[in-house]
């Protein structure tokens, strides 16, 4: 890390700044600098569920051989960040997605709901929520809850896994030709990764 001075807050900020450009090196990056704002600040919630989607991004885009410790890993981060801000959406978005790579799809959405009844304008929740819809094989509310994530953030750093969860949905409802330019339109957005190029 530099040898600037940040406090906790910042080194925040600029772990997020990292973590959504899904390749090892930034995932690493990211993680410096939660622990970073870890080291200042241990009760800090936002920076436990930054830890916990480091390990959930080293378990899903399989980035080690432990993949299970990975999972395991985000799991304790993000009940860290839930037992210091019960009330933080961040914390129960990342705790919710630790239970989906779990293979807990309903647990997952559980937590995925606590974070939108905490702040309903997270378009990352409402992203997240139709993507276990889709996993669950419910087309109509994957597209609804992919649809809401995109009108609150046409610009958000996930957006071309928003769209990819809409050509999910698509290919459910048997509509390949919306599909293929769902999936066309994400696979062309900055940061979409290799399973994004595999939809």
């Amino acid at each position: 890390l530099s040898e600037v001075e940040f406090d906790a807050w910042s080194h925040f900020h600029l772990g997020l700044a990292h973590v959504y450009r899904f390749d090892q090196q930034n995932n690493h990056l990211a993680s410096e600098h939660f622990d970073a704002a870890l080291a200042l600040d241990p009760e800090f919630s936002r920076a436990h569920s930054g830890k916990s989607f480091v390990h959930w991004q080293n378990a899903f885009m399989r980035f080690g051989a432990d993949r299970r410790g990975f999972i395991r890993a985000a799991a304790r981060a993000a009940e860290s960040a839930m037992l210091l801000d019960p009330n933080d959406p961040f914390a129960a978005f990342n705790l919710g997605r630790a239970q989906w790579l779990e293979g807990n799809i309903h647990a997952g959405l559980d937590w995925i709901d606590r974070a939108l009844v905490i702040n309903p304008n997270s378009a990352q929740s409402h992203y997240n929520r139709g993507l276990l819809q889709a996993l669950n094989g419910v087309a109509s509310e994957a597209v609804s809850s992919s649809d809401i994530a995109l009108s609150l953030s046409p610009l958000d750093p996930l957006s071309y896994a928003m769209l990819s969860t809409q050509a999910i949905a698509a290919l459910e409802q048997e509509d390949f030709a919306r599909a293929a330019v769902l999936a066309g339109r994400a696979v062309q957005s900055p940061s979409a990764h290799f399973y994004i190029r595999m939809i």
